[in-house]
């Protein structure tokens, strides 16, 4: 059996890593997979890049006019991905000789909806794995308050007035070439995603299956702390919280506003704080009463795995969230989270089991979360139950599991 990821990179962004984290524990289980890219950052053998001469010319026409439509239509700040152009991949070998087709994110101008429907007309199987909510709406990543995707999206408030309402086109362009396909089916790494689909207008009909992203828990582990810390130069003596600033703090899907506010109501002594990704601003980081660590941008799941084990609490203060890859590799890594309790964030995060739920954009629940985990640091309890979960519920081989039953149920059957 031969399967084939597709994916618009093996290493931009947290739905590329997943899938090409999936892709890699698939080979290793002796599996026949590939992943097809249109940025290739790896030298993985089994990744391939779509990206030749012709195909980059056509993609940056793609891009300018999908720029366009961004900078005219779409609100600031927002996600949006109307799909409407993109490239061809449906005569690539690798999809030809594929039994199962395996569709992550394929946005960022890379697969129109359709080219999609070319994939489906080829009747192989297509698993659409799902990493936020694009595939049921009609275009937004996350749709926040707004259920329109249950009957119809129209009108959508992540953008502009215009003759042209470009949710309901995309939507109805959705409903005309992907829904007719009985070879089409869903995977979500969340129960909360899960729910978004069966109740979406689009797909609620189709089968769907929840399966956790994978990681890699020979890399991800608990190792010592201070060997950890010594290697970031780090002190030992001080409890050190986490958070990743990539997407800078003026972006509203992070919720940087409530972990600064959370940040300066604790009050515990002996408190410092990291930072990694990008750079906290310095006015930021003025008003944050503690002393920041900034260690950069990690490249390499080593760097990342002694950073987990180098600090006590990793925040995500998340307003939208899928199944983020920074909670699933801190808690592979033994190391407690303190998150809002939003999208598929619960799934990982056991209320004082994996780490703490903090009641929704409230920083003060933020804060009652940092300390609580701060108070059961030395709690055997709390740890042995940490480690309990994540050795169950991170198990690859589980995980690849609920994979290949999925697989051989949608290879068996007449749809």
């Amino acid at each position: 059996m031969k399967i084939l990821h597709i994916s618009v990179s093996d290493k931009i962004g947290g739905a590329a890593i997943a899938a090409s984290r999936l892709n890699t524990a698939m080979i290793m289980a002796g599996w026949n997979s590939k992943l097809l890219v249109l940025y290739k950052r790896s030298i993985d053998d089994n990744v391939v890049s779509v990206t030749k001469y012709k195909t980059k010319v056509l993609y940056y026409g793609i891009r300018a006019m999908n720029y366009l439509i961004n900078k005219y239509v779409l609100k600031p700040v927002y996600i949006y991905s109307s799909a409407l152009w993109g490239i061809r991949v449906c005569h690539r070998k690798e999809l030809q000789e594929a039994d199962v087709i395996y569709v992550h994110w394929i946005n960022n101008d890379f697969l129109s909806v359709k080219e999609l429907k070319r994939i489906l007309c080829t009747n192989k199987k297509v698993i659409f794995f799902m990493h936020d909510m694009w595939t049921i709406t009609g275009g937004c990543h996350y749709s926040f308050d707004c259920d329109k995707y249950k009957t119809k999206c129209r009108n959508c408030p992540h953008l502009r007035g215009h003759i042209i309402d470009m949710a309901l086109y995309v939507f109805k362009k959705k409903y005309k070439f992907l829904t007719p396909y009985q070879n089409l089916f869903f995977v979500t790494p969340s129960t909360w995603l899960g729910d978004c689909v069966k109740q979406s207008a689009l797909f609620g009909n189709k089968k769907i299956k929840v399966i956790p992203n994978i990681i890699d828990t020979h890399i991800f582990k608990s190792i010592d702390q201070e060997v950890a810390r010594s290697l970031f130069g780090l002190p030992v003596e001080k409890k050190l919280i986490l958070f990743g600033a990539d997407a800078g703090t003026s972006n509203p899907y992070k919720g940087w506003s409530y972990l600064k506010e959370a940040l300066i109501e604790v009050q515990i002594p002996d408190v410092e704080i990291v930072v990694f990704g990008n750079k906290l601003p310095k006015e930021e980081e003025k008003e944050i009463p503690y002393k920041v660590h900034s260690v950069g941008r990690l490249n390499d799941e080593y760097s990342l795995s002694l950073l987990y084990n180098a600090v006590d609490i990793f925040i995500t203060p998340s307003l939208a969230d899928n199944f983020p890859n920074t909670i699933l590799e801190a808690l592979a890594c033994v190391t407690p989270v303190v998150a809002f309790n939003t999208g598929g964030i619960p799934d990982l995060v056991k209320h004082k089991l994996t780490g703490y739920l903090a009641e929704y954009k409230s920083s003060k629940s933020l804060a009652q979360g940092i300390e609580w985990i701060l108070d059961h640091l030395t709690d055997d309890t709390f740890i042995d139950s940490m480690k309990e979960y994540t050795r169950i519920y991170l198990s690859e081989k589980n995980i690849l599991g609920k994979h290949k039953v999925f697989i051989e149920e949608i290879l068996s059957s007449n749809e």
